[in-house]
Formats: C-alpha cells, sequence, structure tokens
C-alpha cells in the first residue's frame, strides 16, 4: 500500500524518526540553551531558503541577466515580483537588498570580482578608525595585524592612514590549538591564518556586492571559517558534526569543520569577551571549550565561551 506522506519518500536510512517538535522537546529537557540557539540556526536557514527562492525565479533571473536594460525600474520589478510571488509588499530594506543580490558579479555573470585599491583603501580606512589608538584590528576576531600579515601594497595604505601595527602575536594566540596562527601541511608551505584579506560581509558567492558597505577587514582564520555563510548559525549541520571534533581529547590536528564551528560561535556571541565586555576593537577573542567541565570536550555554540586571551584562564 503506498503513502503520499512526503516522509515516506525519504530513503531508507535517512528518515528522521521523529518529528521536529519532539526532538527539540527532549532537548529542551537536556539543556535549554540548546534549543534556544537551534531555533536561531533553523531561522537563518529558513531566511536564507526564502532568499534563494526569491533570487532563482525566472523573473528576477531575466533581471539579473539583462541587468543595463532595467536598471532605472529595477526597484519596481522587484516589488511587483515579490508581491506576486508571496502576496506581501516588501519593505525598501527588501528591495534593496534583493536589488544589491541581483546587481551582483557572480549573479549576473557567474564570476568574483576583483577589489580594486580605493575599495581596499576605504575598508582598511573604516577599519583603523573603528578603533581606539588606530589599531588594525579583524572586524570579526580582533586579531591586530602585523606587518607580516600584509604584502606592500597594503602595507603603505596602512602607513598612509596611520594605522598601528602590532609587533608579535599574543602568547594566547601562540597556545592556541583552537586557533592556529598557521598551518603545517606535509610537503607543503606553511599557510598563515594571520594574513589579512578584504572579505564580503554577504558573501560575494551569496549573491554579495563589492562596494565599500559590503567590505570588511577580515584575518584570514575567519575568511576561511566564515565560508560563504552570511549568518554566524547558518552552517548547523556542520556545528553539530563539529561538536565532536576535540575527541578523544588527544586530538589535536586542525579540521575544517572544527574551524567554521569554531569561527560561528565567536560571531554568534556578538563579537565581545564573555568576562570582561571588550569587543573586537579591543581585545582578539578566541572559544573556551567547555567551561564549566561538565561532559566531553566538544565545540557547541551552546556549550562554548567566548574569551579573549587576556581572560582565557580566568574564572
Amino acid at each position: 500500500m503506498n503513502s503520499n506522506h512526503p516522509v515516506d519518500a525519504i530513503p531508507k536510512g535517512e528518515h528522521p524518526g521523529a518529528s521536529l517538535a519532539s526532538v527539540m522537546g527532549v532537548l529542551a529537557n537536556v539543556d535549554p540553551n540548546i534549543v534556544q540557539t537551534l531555533e536561531v540556526g533553523f531561522t537563518q536557514i529558513a531566511l536564507r531558503t526564502l532568499e534563494a527562492t526569491l533570487l532563482a525565479d525566472p523573473e528576477m533571473r531575466k533581471l539579473a541577466l539583462y541587468w543595463d536594460s532595467f536598471v532605472g525600474v529595477a526597484d519596481e520589478m522587484i516589488k511587483d515580483r515579490v508581491n506576486k510571488l508571496t502576496g506581501n509588499v516588501p519593505s525598501p530594506e527588501v528591495i534593496s537588498y534583493l536589488r544589491n543580490c541581483i546587481e551582483s558579479p557572480p549573479s549576473r555573470r557567474g564570476g568574483k570580482e576583483t577589489i580594486d585599491a580605493e575599495l581596499q583603501y576605504q575598508a582598511l580606512s573604516a577599519t583603523i578608525e573603528a578603533t581606539p589608538s588606530r589599531h588594525l584590528r579583524c572586524q570579526l576576531c580582533g586579531y591586530h595585524f602585523r606587518r607580516e600579515d600584509m604584502g606592500e601594497p597594503r602595507y603603505r595604505m596602512v602607513d598612509n592612514l596611520q594605522g598601528r601595527l602590532s609587533q608579535f602575536h599574543h602568547p594566547g594566540r601562540l597556545a592556541d590549538p583552537l586557533k592556529p596562527y598557521r598551518l603545517v601541511s606535509h610537503n607543503k608551505k606553511p599557510t598563515s591564518l594571520t594574513k589579512l584579506t578584504i572579505d564580503h560581509k554577504v558573501p560575494e558567492l551569496g549573491f554579495g556586492w563589492t562596494e565599500q558597505d559590503n567590505l570588511l577587514v577580515a584575518c584570514q582564520w575567519c575568511n576561511r571559517g566564515k565560508l560563504i555563510y552570511r549568518r554566524s548559525l547558518e552552517p548547523i549541520s556542520t556545528l553539530i558534526a563539529a561538536g565532536l571534533s576535540l575527541c578523544p581529547e588527544t586530538s589535536s590536528k586542525h579540521q575544517v569543520t572544527q574551524q567554521i564551528a569554531a569561527v560561528a560561535v565567536v560571531l554568534h556571541s556578538g563579537r565581545s569577551c564573555r568576562i570582561c565586555q571588550k569587543g573586537v576593537a579591543l581585545v582578539e577573542l578566541s572559544i573556551r571549550v567547555n567551561p564549566e567541565g561538565i561532559g566531553t570536550r566538544a565545540i557547541w555554540p551552546w556549550s562554548t565561551e567566548v574569551r579573549c586571551y587576556d581572560c582565557m584562564d580566568l574564572d
């Protein structure tokens, strides 16, 4: 006897086995923080799904492919199309956001766009202006850049802006297994994770645009860990998989899932130290695993704590 229930179409071995409500109910009794974190993560996934659905609409794609022909009427076309698809008139903020996404090079031409020197200069200037004493720090984790972290062209920009660089790595960073300052692979040149990069807030391959309002200064550790995720808990499936990346406890090898999870935790925290409350304009942040010492050593957003290196060993 055939069933029309959509869950029955899931191949054997992939069936969830329980409803979302029942699973969340069990988790709530284990740790309320888990439910709160997952609700945020699921909401973000749903939001990205809605964005992708709208941006994949044939009329929206036509607008992207022939953008130059519709520039003057793009906002009205987006407004009318979203209204027709959803039955709701989008707000000016939604219209502006979708316009930026549609206009982005990946949406229109399927490729990345070079960040020219002027935009790089503007991003560096905004970062330096936002920090006390004009320190040049990663806007995501607060790493204080050194001269060695950038090439000559960007160093000249920083010098012209009177940005202040660090002479050394923080001692806590040198001893941090979850946030290495470099990766050493067999028979390969070490990869710097403190290299200065100009990153997209809305990822370029996620329809991000290459304009000053969508650029930030990030270290390579944050850039690689953020990948194309726009929001901290979007990769919720990856975060769960990364949860056991420190098990067994003797394991110290760097893992991509571990890095993604650690970056997500830092971003989800609001980018400030839980102990001293200082943000990334003042300190460099990392995560402390399982601060209460209960259970396994695992990177989960609900069981880790973001701290600066000065507060890392304080309880």
